[in-house]
């Protein structure tokens, strides 16, 4: 029999024997004792042998009551009894704050909180998680910032970044005596990220002043980060200034994440300002470096092909993604849809048809997607809504409780309206609104609302409609179109004053961007 195996055994009978036979005096020695042996268990992985000491002295009260009742909260979190542990460290916490107070203690209380933050994190008690913190960190600034960092990052986990913020904001206040401390970094960083997606966009410019040249190895985080910030503003020549800088300053650009993401941009603000070469360069680099994402890079790069007028290069990505990422679900799709809409361009809507017909034939267990594909093809590219609606009332009526099946009523809706069947197409909608489980698709819905009134020809119940939209969505391409067809609306009703002034500020709103574009020429048609 090992030591640990026979002081886990017996060492609790002999130590609860001699605690109820010695005098008060030697009860102290005696927990003493026990705290050591039960620290060589736990050290050894034997929580329970630990534990089973523990519990002989924990109603002893001792100099070292404090620090066995620490240890029997670290065996019951590691055991993941929470709970327990939890009420452990709290009589643990509330014996030292009666006890004479030593060095030794004031380097315990510090794990106790540790521990006690710990439980309440996988107990889920937030507000309590919150209280420690505060609480401790003002007994204990050392700590401080990485209790907030770790706090922190919580939150950013559960995209909670209002919350976030302010806990990475405390702990960057406790370090202003150390501009070294490990966590300043990234605490700065991650503020940062969390004023950008609060909108906060002067905060997030605020916070990474300078910070290029104090941690050069993150060079290419703070441009793209200050990027993002300048974009929120929507400057959005100096945000393409920042996401170039990102991508030079890189020592990795093939495998930085921050590269990745300005590249992302840029190719997006490329294509919005219509120059399509400087986004086929960044969306081709994307490509060769993350070669696994073939899918989602090669349909940016289809489309950038096909909205630049360069269609074969753009057939040619699409069929590639078709038969090289034939499961990647959703970009298979599109890359289907976006094949269809070139080859439509071209009078050989048939060959579009045939392709899908073919690789669906191929995997009759994605049916569902044949007939979404399908329905898609022929009321976009082919502009036939009537065939479409059948498709989708097919998909509808087989597979109701399909994931996709609420994308799927929209495009019906919209076929509905189209097909003058505006009463039904508003009821779809209108069943869709409660239960929308995203901002875009709020959007999207409201966005089809407002359009059911527009293909009725009731301009004036539209453009209110429209104008919900974009006081409502937060959503950038909801946001813009909805703005344009307010200044369409307004044409319509024959108010061209009201009619300029909503596509000047759509202009102004989305400079540099096809919306400027699109608001300036339906301006030179008033």
């Amino acid at each position: 029999m090992n030591k640990c195996t026979w002081a886990s055994l017996v060492l609790p009978t002999i130590v609860l024997v001699l605690l109820l036979a010695a005098p008060v005096a030697c009860k102290d020695d005696l927990a003493a004792v026990a705290l050591s042996e039960a620290k060589l268990l736990f050290d050894d992985g034997n929580y329970d042998g630990a534990l089973a000491i523990l519990d002989c002295v924990t109603s002893v009260d001792s100099p070292v009551s404090s620090y066995v009742l620490g240890l029997l909260g670290d065996c019951y979190r590691i055991k993941q009894e929470f709970a327990k542990a939890m009420q452990a460290y709290e009589c643990a916490l509330n014996k030292s704050q009666t006890s004479v107070q030593t060095d030794a203690l004031s380097d315990l209380m510090p794990r106790l909180h540790r521990g006690l933050i710990t439980c309440h994190i996988r107990l889920k008690k937030w507000d309590e998680v919150a209280n420690e913190i505060d609480a401790t960190s003002l007994e204990n600034p050392t700590f401080a910032p990485w209790w907030y960092y770790a706090q922190g990052k919580r939150f950013l986990r559960s995209n909670d970044f209002k919350n976030g913020a302010i806990a990475f904001g405390k702990a960057i206040d406790f370090c202003t005596d150390n501009p070294s401390h490990a966590v300043l970094k990234d605490s700065k960083r991650y503020l940062a990220e969390c004023s950008i997606e609060t909108r906060e966009w002067q905060k997030a410019v605020d916070t990474i002043v300078g910070l290029e040249a104090t941690y050069k190895d993150l060079a290419a985080t703070w441009h793209y980060l200050r990027g993002r910030a300048l974009q929120g503003q929507n400057k959005s020549a100096e945000a393409i200034v920042e996401f170039e800088s990102a991508v030079a300053t890189s020592v990795k650009p093939d495998t930085d994440s921050d590269v990745k993401l300005a590249r992302q941009q840029l190719s997006q603000m490329y294509r919005s300002s219509e120059q399509w070469n400087n986004a086929i360069v960044h969306l081709q680099a994307l490509l060769n470096d993350y070669p696994k994402e073939g899918a989602v890079w090669g349909l940016e790069l289809g489309k950038c092909y096909k909205d630049s007028g360069k269609t074969d290069q753009a057939i040619a990505a699409f069929k590639n993604i078709i038969e090289h990422f034939p499961d990647a679900k959703w970009r298979t799709w599109d890359a289907h849809f976006y094949l269809a809409d070139c080859l439509y361009t071209l009078d050989r809507g048939e060959e579009a048809l045939k392709i899908q017909k073919d690789f669906y034939e191929e995997r009759p267990h994605r049916n569902s997607e044949y007939l979404m594909t399908t329905g898609r093809t022929y009321h976009y590219a082919a502009n036939d809504p009537a065939k479409a609606q059948e498709y989708f009332e097919k998909f509808l009526s087989q597979y109701p409780h399909d994931p996709i099946a609420r994308g799927v009523k929209q495009w019906y809706a919209v076929c509905q309206s189209q097909t003058g069947q505006t009463a039904k197409a508003i009821e779809t909608l209108t069943a869709l609104l409660p239960d929308c489980e995203t901002a875009e698709e709020k959007a999207e819905t409201l966005f089809n609302l407002a359009y059911c009134s527009y293909w009725a020809k009731d301009y004036a119940l539209a453009r209110a409609d429209f104008d919900r939209v974009y006081a409502e969505s937060k959503i950038d391409k909801y946001t813009a179109a909805a703005k344009y067809m307010v200044g369409d609306c307004y044409a319509k009703l024959n108010d061209k004053i009201s009619a300029r002034m909503a596509l000047e500020g759509l202009a102004v709103e989305f400079k540099d961007t096809k919306w400027e574009k699109l608001a300036k020429d339906r301006i030179s048609k008033l």
